[in-house]
């Protein structure tokens, strides 16, 4: 399997558990995946106005278990927020405010801002 069908994967086995916990979901379709090759410190991104995840290549690679277990859920939590409760126009809000933390913890991950992967 290539690393990007691992990627589409983990994140369509995440979305279906946030649709699980999350059944008004039904009416959003799961963001697109994209490797990028720029990205250094950052392990991933979503642009939720584009509904869109982009991975690190170079951070992926030896680290698969930790992006499907714990960044891919990150990143379409922040999609999830938007797609619940709108976007709210506060950076910080969007990012990693009070309504993404309670999408993490029913998840069942914390909500932890950062990844620990080795840059």
């Amino acid at each position: 399997m290539t690393p990007r069908e691992e990627i589409i994967l983990a994140c369509a086995a995440a979305w279906l558990k946030f649709c699980q916990l999350f059944p008004q979901l039904e009416l959003s379709t799961m963001p697109d995946i994209q490797f990028n090759n720029r990205l250094r410190t950052t392990a991933a991104r979503a642009h939720t106005d584009i509904r869109l995840v982009e991975v690190a290549s170079k951070l992926y690679v030896g680290n698969e278990q930790e992006y499907a277990n714990v960044l891919i859920p990150h990143e379409l939590a922040h999609q999830i927020d938007v797609d619940l409760f709108g976007d709210p126009g506060d950076t910080d809000s969007l990012h990693h405010g009070p309504t993404w933390q309670r999408i993490m913890v029913a998840y069942g991950l914390p909500p932890d801002r950062y990844h620990n992967l080795q840059t």
